[in-house]
């Protein structure tokens, strides 16, 4: 048996990400227990006695409130693997994609499309993921030649209704604004139905890139061009990962996967 620590089971994007862990668990003759933290470290610790009891023989966080410090004691004595949200540290192994690249080429593709005036639509934590792609959109704007501008980064909480809150004040503010990059595929759309209510057409006026790829990004109204990374792949590849932990303790390995941007009409129409 193996523990799975997810942020929630609500999002389309750990559906997917689970979907792969169970596919190679299943292959290598192990069951899965799933258990959502909701980014409490009180339910994380409960979760975690399984693991400190040995109820579970290694675990997987897809996401963690645990300092770095923690996750390297119990990588000591444990089989852990890090999945999509990692510290870059050479003693834990993990997965996922390179997000400061990516970000970057996101927010690189509306600077060639001559948008100076973008907004990052993150969220305001300590995750690798989210520093890397704030990371990635300074560094695309550095090389432009555009001034980083605080005023244009809103900070949601991954959904819909908080990002199209922050986006409606920051345009009803006067603040001139013409592109937005979201770390979400749902804060991009709450970005364009905004941008939308001001009397915005997107993506003439205002284009729009999210991430990961989720199914909202082929069935909104525009379509919605996203940063892609297949979670089924990373989360079967930490599976493979955590079975060699499990047969070798100081095994370690960091896996950089592809990432591929997806453009469709929020920029291209």
């Amino acid at each position: 048996m193996v523990l799975v620590l997810v942020n929630t089971i609500a999002n389309n994007f750990y559906a997917k990400l689970v979907r792969g862990i169970e596919d190679a668990a299943r292959i290598s003759g192990y069951n899965v227990m799933i258990c959502a933290t909701h980014g409490d470290r009180a339910i994380e610790d409960a979760y975690l006695q399984l693991l400190l009891n040995k109820a579970v023989d290694g675990a997987v966080f897809t996401s963690t409130t645990l300092p770095e410090a923690e996750l390297l004691l119990l990588n000591e004595r444990y089989p852990l693997v890090l999945c999509d949200e990692h510290y870059v540290n050479e003693a834990l192994t993990y997965v996922g994609i390179d997000n400061e690249t990516a970000a970057y080429e996101a927010v690189g593709h509306l600077v060639q499309q001559g948008r100076k005036r973008i907004v990052h639509v993150s969220v305001d934590n300590c995750n690798q993921t989210t520093l890397g792609r704030l990371c990635g959109y300074k560094r695309a704007l550095a090389e432009s030649g555009i001034l980083f501008d605080p005023k244009l980064l809103l900070f949601g909480n991954y959904g819909y209704r908080v990002a199209y809150a922050k986006m409606d004040a920051l345009l009803h503010s006067g603040t001139k604004a013409d592109a937005a990059f979201a770390v979400s595929d749902r804060m991009a759309a709450a970005s364009i139905n905004a941008a939308q209510a001001h009397g915005m057409r997107v993506p003439q006026d205002f284009a729009v890139i999210g991430f990961d790829n989720t199914d909202i990004t082929n069935i909104y109204n525009p379509t919605i061009s996203t940063v892609s990374q297949s979670q089924q792949a990373m989360g079967h590849t930490a599976m493979e990962l955590l079975v060699r932990k499990m047969e070798n303790l100081q095994f370690t390995e960091h896996v950089i996967l592809r990432h591929e941007l997806f453009l469709h009409a929020s920029t291209e129409g």
